[in-house]
């Protein structure tokens, strides 16, 4: 008699508690049923491990836990279960325990970025869908998590139930197991909603009449915000883990807020005839300008906003208009333009002395930048032959061509170290993982992907990708993890 399908699971947890994890496995064999039954216990049972552990750690000091240092009698095996039901943030709190602790857990984050990586390599994931009754598009700027070994994604949807009146701005955290809503915010009319910037749990956006910053727990008014008459373009917005950098192109105006106080720590008021780039990395703000002339000299400036006493770093000239700024933690990058020539500078960010300079005559833009590659894309319109993407590998100086037909614009992200370029691919409706240094290509394809132009890849992480059709709201998450589900 088959007693799994008439007693109660908290009868059967008990008989499942009394096997070895060998004699479970065999029960699994049994049918699906058993199967079924059996993993939906050893979750449960690891979600009381979790609460558990989250309780001890909340509730006692760093003395106490070093006292209770479990972590030096117990095997990697058991700490590792202890640290994946830890948030990333827990998990760094942890690591000032002890140096054994912080060992511990680096190493377990290692073996987790190595399982992830083996998980594409091997094409091994599930799909999961979602869809938003009434999406409305947003300008938005996504930025990488400052927590190294958060694998969530977050992202704000603008969006009303069926037969509500109410918009609703939600920033939603995506895990594996699904969403999570951090914050909902009422918004009467959607269309006064101009830009968002997210980064982790924190946003700041611009509407018609303010900037708005939530920080994970309280939404802040930075500062009052008046938009010009059409046409009018939205403002460069971006932040790192402690600043928010505003930039508006038509009237020269550049603030920079300190997250915690939300007190401007920079401000800056330009000439009109004066064209000006910025980035904000790690707290280093660089800032272009110069005529809007490509015969005339750009000034670079340099500037530590950690450094309030001498913030001006470092200034230096370049020929030619500056029409391309970004950096990240090693380097700076510029897109220049002379009259002569257009070329990519990449300068490292210790000396800034030009590490790499590739001239180029074809019109010619990058497309995107990471901290071990950038990626040129020609920009001919019209054009009847095949055009080419060119990679430029900063570890070795190597250049390496790619058809274009292999990328696409259209969401182009990055993975495991850079080593995997995602995109989507409109002509076989599938998404393109691309090993870029092996040149191979995976093709994602499911009978569910929305036949839309409007389909695109919004971000990903090591654990997953995430897509959505900007007609319809319907978003598909790509996790690269075993299905947990028959």
């Amino acid at each position: 008699m088959d007693f799994v399908k008439f007693l109660p699971e908290e009868v059967t947890d008990i008989v499942w508690s009394h096997l070895t994890p060998d004699d479970r496995f065999s029960c699994k064999c049994v049918s699906e049923l058993w199967s079924r039954v059996i993993d939906h216990s050893i979750q449960r049972k690891l979600m009381r491990l979790k609460t558990n552990w989250e309780n001890i750690l909340l509730a006692c000091s760093r003395s106490t836990l070093e006292s209770l240092d479990f972590v030096k009698f117990l095997p990697e095996e058991v700490t590792d279960i202890v640290w994946s039901h830890l948030s990333p943030d827990d998990r760094n709190n942890c690591k000032s325990v002890s140096e054994l602790w912080s060992w511990r857990i680096g190493n377990f984050i290692q073996r987790e970025h190595l399982r992830l990586k083996m998980n594409w390599e091997n094409s091994t994931y599930f799909i999961r869908y979602f869809r938003f009754a009434e999406f409305r598009k947003l300008n938005v700027t996504l930025l990488p998590s400052n927590v190294p070994d958060d694998y969530s994604f977050y992202l704000p949807v603008l969006w009303r139930k069926k037969k509500s009146q109410l918009f609703r701005l939600q920033l939603f955290q995506i895990t594996e197991s699904g969403l999570t809503v951090i914050v909902k915010i009422r918004f009467p009319r959607p269309e006064e909603l101009l830009k968002v910037c997210v980064m982790r749990n924190s946003f700041v956006f611009i509407t018609v009449s303010r900037i708005f910053f939530f920080d994970g727990h309280q939404l802040r008014t930075i500062m009052q915000f008046f938009v010009p008459d059409p046409p009018y373009e939205p403002p460069f917005l971006t932040m790192d883990t402690h600043h928010i950098l505003f930039f508006e192109q038509l009237s020269h105006l550049i603030i920079v807020w300190c997250k915690q106080s939300i007190k401007p720590i920079y401000h800056r008021l330009a000439e009109p005839d004066i064209y000006m780039n910025c980035s904000l990395f790690d707290g280093c703000l660089i800032i272009s300008s110069g005529e809007n002339d490509y015969g005339k000299t750009s000034r670079i400036e340099v500037r530590n906003l950690r450094n309030a006493h001498k913030m001006l770093q470092l200034i230096f000239l370049v020929d030619g208009k500056v029409k391309y700024l970004d950096m990240n933690e090693r380097f700076l990058f510029m897109n220049i333009r002379t009259y002569d020539y257009r070329c990519i500078q990449v300068r490292d960010k210790e000396s800034y002395s030009i590490t790499y300079c590739y001239k180029y005559s074809m019109p010619c833009c990058m497309t995107h930048v990471s901290d071990d590659f950038v990626i040129l894309k020609e920009s001919l319109k019209n054009s009847i032959r095949s055009q080419e993407c060119k990679i430029l590998d900063f570890a070795t100086g190597e250049w390496y061509t790619v058809s274009s037909s292999r990328l696409s614009n259209r969401g182009l992200q990055t993975s495991c170290d850079n080593r995997y370029i995602i995109t989507f691919s409109g002509e076989k409706n599938s998404i393109k993982i691309l090993d870029w240094r092996n040149n191979n290509i995976h093709i994602l394809q499911d009978r569910y992907f929305p036949k839309s132009e409007d389909f695109v890849i919004i971000g990903v992480t090591d654990l997953m990708i995430v897509a959505i059709d900007l007609t319809t709201g319907i978003m598909i998450n790509i996790i690269f993890e075993k299905s947990t589900t028959k």
